[in-house]
């Protein structure tokens, strides 16, 4: 069976509570992206900021399982395949969720001559959750928030 339509029957039979993180991931992910159209970048850390307090009560054990569910969204809405948006609705609801997540986002050059590339992600204990990419090592880290920035 092709991987995305494996995905698909997966999110289409999820139980109630990660249907209701899905709903939510897809919701931020249209938020963050008109945000990101309107307004600064600062602004939009503002308002994460604001969304992303650290809660106690772990609603899913499994940060991964968190992780694949923003993951997923992709496949749902190939739009919101932007890694930056993905990682600040990763940040939210992991930091929601009661997970201590870093948001990375840092910025390589492939070959001299070729533009810049970048890329956001989520690491946590230095592991990456979401957005991972062949070559992350190869990126310079210019920020990285904890969920004490700004």
């Amino acid at each position: 069976m092709n991987r995305k339509l494996k995905r698909i029957i997966t999110v289409f039979s999820m139980e109630r509570g990660e249907r209701k993180l899905f709903r939510q991931a897809v919701f931020l992910l249209f938020k963050i992206r008109i945000l990101m159209t309107v307004t600064s970048f600062p602004k939009v850390l503002a308002w994460v900021k604001k969304q992303s307090p650290r809660v106690e009560l772990r609603t899913l054990s499994d940060p991964e399982r968190l992780a694949w569910l923003i993951e997923s969204t992709g496949i749902a809405f190939p739009g919101l395949l932007k890694c930056l948006p993905r990682a600040l609705a990763g940040f939210i609801l992991l930091r929601r969720c009661g997970w201590d997540v870093t948001l990375k986002i840092g910025a390589r050059r492939r070959r001299p001559g070729y533009p810049v590339e970048a890329h956001a992600w989520l690491e946590k204990d230095g592991k990456v959750l979401l957005g991972e990419l062949y070559g992350l090592d190869k990126f310079a880290v210019f920020e990285a928030f904890d969920g004490k920035f700004l």
